[in-house]
């Protein structure tokens, strides 16, 4: 089969499998289609073609092929899910529904079919149903931690905390068991995990990606100007997005030589033109293998490439494994550890990471002095205003304004703002109205604690100018925990709101702790939940104090290195510049940079 004598139609599909992990596409699909054209018709090559279709997201593809095969063999539960898959891909959702449950209920532990058609449901906007599948695959014995960290997070997303500390208990006995599928974002989110834990949590879901493939490091000459590359999914609409152009824009160009790799497709909105024209070069990969971005970025001589994603969404890397360049770093996307062999450095600050907290990090932490995070503001700071019936709040109210994302909310520190409303009779809550269900959840919660409903204000998403409006509008920012906001902090600082933070052991819990410091508000950052609780009561009965801190922050503000891409460029130069000088001393890591 094949040209090879002995071989079989399942080594001909592992063999493909492999070259899809090692980022060779084209070669896993000619494989299969060589092999079909000398033994036509036969299943086993037609499902495994489907299935690389489908990794690939060539969805039109698999569908067109794939319905020949699942009408040719109805009960095949692989060609089924990789049917439903391909639909799903394509957004035609009741088919895809109907093949994935029909996968299933051949063959019950089709893990990957729990997940698959968990997805479809929820794109649905059959939300229980999509939370009951994947409890369904832990009732089978099919679950895994890609279930079970999905089940938590859904559930999450509409405030369902029905079995929240069973929910717990599930992924802690998924990291102590090490299994390699579990999202480790998922673990930021969940109290009283350690960063231990999430360490051990990285490493196992890393150790899914294939190092082997390290290209050889390539020498860069003294004098040279420092290349870096940055390399993301992520330069565009979004957070990271945000985060980073003020950067590419502000780098000395006499000193460095900068690269941006995108791995998104190209959009064509304001943020994004910005972030294509802010470094020297900017590159698309989206369309390229792993193997041919990696030896993209590595005859780029690249000397320190930055990576935005780490594990999250559209993230790639296994281009990262592949060591391309001399130096990487973990910064931004991956709030955490990568657990990672792959990466020498994590860019942090002294308040994320901790120097105690060191050797819960695979990478050597790079301090920069100040803060870990820059927001080039794209508008001038709001003006604050007193008519804020605009936004359905009551005029005369103390408003604690919560806009983090609703899976960041825990039944712990929602009670904390429920003993904080009761104990602030003219306090309301203002929470932003997420995903379809989770509203009326958290004001049944709120009624539970004897809160009444016109105490908890929601509101919908609305273009930026209009969110730091509404910032500017509320009176202190509450801010969640052990997950803290990240770029929603920096926002809520620009539009002068003061912010409330609880800090932790962990670099997700210690984000909004760094940025609070840094504009010279540390009395707002506490170590426990009582306190927390406290300090709010405290200040929505105290107007003078409020004012003097929004005067602090206003005055801090305008000289912010948060707020100021030159400034910030030029100290994460300085260590950039650490980073190359062990290197081009043939030095490795050698513990932090500062």
């Amino acid at each position: 089969m094949a040209g090879e004598p002995g071989r079989t139609e399942a080594d001909i599909c592992a063999d493909a499998r492999k070259r899809l992990d090692a980022g060779r596409p084209a070669e896993a699909i000619a494989l299969l289609t060589d092999a079909l054209r000398e033994a036509p018709g036969t299943l086993v090559l037609m499902v495994g073609l489907g299935e690389v279709l489908c990794r690939t997201g060539r969805f039109a593809d698999a569908v067109q092929h794939l319905e020949k095969v699942v009408a040719a063999e109805p009960d095949n539960a692989a060609s089924l899910f990789y049917f439903g898959v391909a639909l799903q891909g394509l957004n035609v959702l009741k088919p895809a529904i109907i093949h994935l449950r029909r996968a299933i209920d051949l063959q019950p532990r089709l893990t990957e079919g729990y997940r698959a058609l968990s997805m479809a449901l929820w794109g649905a906007g059959a939300r229980e149903h999509a939370i009951a599948t994947l409890d369904e695959a832990r009732n089978k014995n099919a679950a895994t931690g890609q279930t079970e960290g999905l089940c938590f997070i859904l559930r999450q997303s509409i405030a369902d905390w029905s079995v929240f500390d069973q929910s717990i208990s599930w992924i802690r006995a998924l990291i102590d068991r090490g299994v390699p599928d579990l999202d480790p974002a998922i673990c930021y989110l969940i109290p009283g995990l350690s960063a231990a834990d999430q360490r051990r949590a990285a490493e196992a879901y890393g150790r899914q990606i294939d190092h082997s493939l390290a290209t050889p490091r390539h020498n860069v000459k003294a004098g040279d100007r420092i290349r870096i590359g940055y390399l993301s999914a992520d330069f565009g609409n979004h957070p990271v997005g945000r985060l980073i152009a003020g950067i590419l824009e502000h780098h000395d160009r006499t000193r460095f030589e900068v690269f941006a790799y995108s791995i998104r497709r190209e959009d064509t909105d304001p943020l994004s033109r910005r972030l294509r024209a802010a470094p020297e070069h900017f590159v698309d990969l989206h369309q390229s293998s792993d193997a041919d971005a990696a030896a993209r970025i590595q005859n780029d001589r690249v000397e320190i490439l930055i990576d935005l994603g780490g594990y999250t969404e559209g993230a790639r890397p296994r281009i990262v494994a592949r060591r391309p360049a001399p130096v990487q770093v973990n910064y931004l996307g991956m709030s955490g550890t990568s657990g990672s062999p792959a990466y020498d450095y994590i860019l942090t600050d002294e308040i994320m990471t901790a120097p105690a907290q060191q050797a819960h990090y695979s990478e050597a932490p790079a301090y920069l002095p100040e803060v870990c995070f820059n927001i080039d503001p794209d508008a001038p700071p709001p003006q604050r205003v007193s008519d804020r019936t605009r936004w359905s709040l009551p005029e005369r109210a103390f408003v604690f304004c919560v806009f983090n994302n609703t899976t960041k909310i825990t039944p712990h520190v929602f009670k904390v703002w429920m003993d904080i409303l009761r104990a602030v009779p003219h306090g309301v809550l203002w929470l932003r109205d997420q995903v379809p269900g989770s509203q009326a959840r958290l004001r049944n919660e709120a009624a539970r604690a004897g809160i009444p409903a016109e105490r908890m204000v929601f509101t919908v998403a609305g273009d930026r100018a209009e969110y730091f409006d509404r910032l500017a509008s509320a009176d202190l920012f509450l801010d969640c925990f052990p997950y803290n906001g990240g770029s929603t902090i920096a926002d809520v600082l620009w539009a002068g709101l003061p912010v409330l933070t609880c800090a932790g052991d962990t670099y997700v819990s210690n984000m909004a702790a760094s940025m609070v410091t840094s504009l010279g508000l540390a009395d707002l950052v506490v170590r426990d939940l009582a306190s927390y609780r406290d300090l709010a009561i405290d200040l929505a009965n105290d107007p003078a104090r409020m004012v003097e801190l929004r005067a602090g922050l206003a005055l801090k503000r305008a000289s912010a290195t948060l707020f100021d891409s030159s400034r910030f460029t030029a100290q994460l130069e300085t260590v950039l510049e650490g980073m190359s000088r062990r290197a081009r001393q043939g030095l490795s890591k050698m513990g932090p940079i500062r």
